[in-house]
């Protein structure tokens, strides 16, 4: 028999790998001084966005559509329809919620009783153990929901941009980010896995020269847009307002020849 040589497929470039559908929450809160955004720093991991800070966010996995029913305060229809999509919108709000959740320690759901959850007692400890499982994917955060009858508050999350990766990286996201306020009764707390510090910024004060905090280009875009309003009723009220949201695709910089 004569032998035939097998030619493996090549290697996909990064242009050629389709982008992996991500959600980012950036989350404000009132202070004396005025909007402060969330700001946490990535551990390193040898990538581009290693020691980058950062709003809470990250990859939209397979258990977040299996949340549908856990939703409250919006349904696919309507989830489709902001984002412009045909279908799977809500998983990007569920992936949202989540990963913010993980990161930073604030969920945004409601009780039984319809009223946002408290995670600033004893009480709460149980719930807050639920933060390395799913991290790790060993738990869903429906069955988070179910395990303690929680509803995730999906209407208090207001669409806010359309980040897509640059061609020329190798990793790729197609980022759609959202934003809420700080839910009463509830502090934030970096998990030490994926963020190891964490902060929180007048967004004057995060793009001042003297910020010496790495911000990566939509992070920086976003608290731009933030720092544009003086009261959060205002942010609110532009962010809700009828308005079309374009994706963003920035452009890697050329170096010259040398």
């Amino acid at each position: 028999m004569q032998a035939t040589d097998t030619v493996s497929p090549p290697t996909p470039s990064p242009e050629m790998r389709p982008p992996r559908a991500s959600a980012t929450l950036v989350v404000v809160r009132d202070s004396a001084q005025g909007i402060e955004v969330l700001l946490s720093r990535r551990a390193e991991r040898g990538d581009h966005n290693s020691g980058a800070w950062v709003f809470p966010g990250g990859i939209v996995d397979p258990g977040d559509a299996l949340a549908r029913d856990a939703c409250v305060g919006l349904d696919e229809a309507a989830a489709n329809a902001r984002l412009g999509v045909a279908h799977g919108a809500l998983s990007y709000y569920v992936a949202a919620v989540r990963e913010c959740f993980e990161e930073s320690g604030l969920l945004y759901a409601t009780d039984a009783r319809g009223e946002v959850v408290r995670l600033d007692d004893e009480s709460a400890a149980g719930l807050r153990a639920w933060r390395g499982p799913l991290h790790r994917n060993e738990r869903t955060i429906g069955a988070l929901c179910e395990a303690f009858g929680l509803k995730l508050a999906l209407d208090r999350l207001v669409y806010l941009s359309h980040w897509l990766t640059p061609l020329g990286r190798a990793k790729r996201f197609d980022t759609r980010f959202f934003l809420a306020v700080l839910p009463p009764g509830q502090e934030s707390r970096h998990d030490e896995v994926e963020t190891v510090e964490q902060v929180w910024l007048r967004p004057a004060e995060a793009l001042s020269p003297e910020n010496s905090r790495r911000l990566m280009t939509p992070t920086r875009a976003m608290i731009e847009q933030v720092g544009r309003f003086d009261s959060i009723e205002a942010l609110l009220a532009w962010a809700r307002s009828p308005r079309e949201v374009r994706r963003v695709l920035p452009l890697l910089p050329v170096e010259p020849p040398r």
